[in-house]
C-alpha cells in the first residue's frame, strides 16, 4: 500500500514539473543585448524580492511552531518558535511573533518540567 501511494504521489508531482511557466529557449546563454537585459532584470527582481523577505513568514513559523509545540515535541519546536518569534519581531511586526514567542516559551518550559518529572519518577522507582 505504501509503495502504491508513493508511486501515485510521484506521478502527481511529475505532472506539475512537466509545465514551464516561462518561455524556454534552446540555448542557455542569451543571444543579444535585449535578451541579456531581460535576463538581468528578471534575476535582479527575483533577488530583490528574496532579499527583502516580504511577508510575515517568520511570525507565522513562530506561531505554528509554538502552537504545535504545546501539544507535540515542545523540546524541539519550542526553541524554534522562540528563535522564529525573535526574528519575526525584528522583521515584520508584533502580533503573531509575540504569540509564537509566548507559545514557544510555554512549550519549552512545559516540556522541560515534564521531562524533569519523568526523570525523577524513574529515579524514585529504581
Amino acid at each position: 500500500m505504501k509503495k502504491l501511494l508513493l508511486f501515485l504521489s510521484l506521478i502527481l508531482c511529475m505532472h506539475t514539473f512537466s509545465y514551464a511557466s516561462f518561455p524556454v529557449s534552446e540555448t542557455e546563454n542569451p543571444k543579444n543585448d535585449t535578451e541579456l537585459n531581460l535576463f538581468e532584470s528578471i534575476t535582479s527582481s527575483i533577488a530583490a524580492t528574496t532579499a527583502a523577505g516580504g511577508g510575515k513568514g517568520m511570525s507565522i513559523a513562530a506561531l505554528v511552531c509554538g502552537i504545535v509545540g504545546l501539544f507535540y515535541g515542545g523540546l524541539i519546536l519550542g526553541p524554534l518558535a522562540i528563535v522564529f518569534g525573535v526574528i519575526g519581531m525584528k522583521r515584520d511586526g508584533r502580533g503573531m511573533a509575540i504569540a509564537g514567542l509566548a507559545c514557544g516559551i510555554v512549550a519549552t518550559l512545559l516540556s522541560i518540567l515534564i521531562l524533569a518529572a519523568f526523570v525523577s519518577f524513574l529515579s524514585v522507582a529504581s
